[in-house]
């Protein structure tokens, strides 16, 4: 329990410090804010290698979906980037950041896609938005496209970061409480 505790604070304080530093304009001090509390969410998992290979899969391919978003325009980050498949530093991290607590604060979606597809549609928006308010970026003009970009975004990949947690990571716990490995298929008769 004092893990989840310390999971779940860490995650927020690490999304806090990042956003925050993309709102004051200092994308490396908010960087290091989500890339130090990732380094203290590794400490805790029990799989470090496995959450370590987590991390650098979704460090790589969570980037560009928000590069998607910043080419579309649903996201501007205050301090865009000129290539528009590139995302601010600030922005970078969180991705590691997620998915260093995604063993220990999200391990209840191991194997439940559609839930964590249904989360996904609608947290991801609801972070962005809280972002925008904090300063850190701006969202469409129209809202709705905003919203239903990164709800789409994050309604597949928070299933797909469930999904490789699933096959990188082994945390310990009773049957459904931790992320296992998919079970082998038995061999035919």
């Amino acid at each position: 329990m004092i893990r989840l505790a310390a999971s779940v604070l860490l995650a927020q304080i690490g999304w806090l410090g990042s956003v925050g530093g993309g709102a004051a304009e200092r994308p490396w001090l908010g960087a290091g804010a989500a890339l130090t509390a990732t380094a203290l969410l590794l400490v805790l998992s029990h799989d470090r290698g496995g959450t370590l290979k987590l991390v650098l899969v979704v460090g790589l391919v969570g980037p560009l979906a928000d590069a998607v978003q910043i080419s579309l325009g649903t996201v501007r980050p205050h301090d865009s980037p000129v290539f528009p498949l590139w995302v601010p530093v600030w922005l970078w991290a969180l991705w590691p950041l997620f998915a260093s607590a995604m063993p220990i604060s999200f391990r209840w979606l191991a194997g439940r896609f559609g839930l964590a597809a249904a989360l996904g549609a609608v947290a991801g928006p609801l972070a962005y938005l809280g972002g925008a308010k904090l300063g850190a970026c701006e969202l469409h003009p129209e809202l709705w496209r905003s919203v239903v970009a990164i709800g789409l975004e994050w309604a597949l990949m928070l299933p797909f970061i469930v999904w490789l947690a699933a096959r990188l990571v082994r945390e310990p716990g009773p049957a459904g409480a931790g992320v296992p490995r998919p079970p082998q298929e038995a061999a035919a008769p």
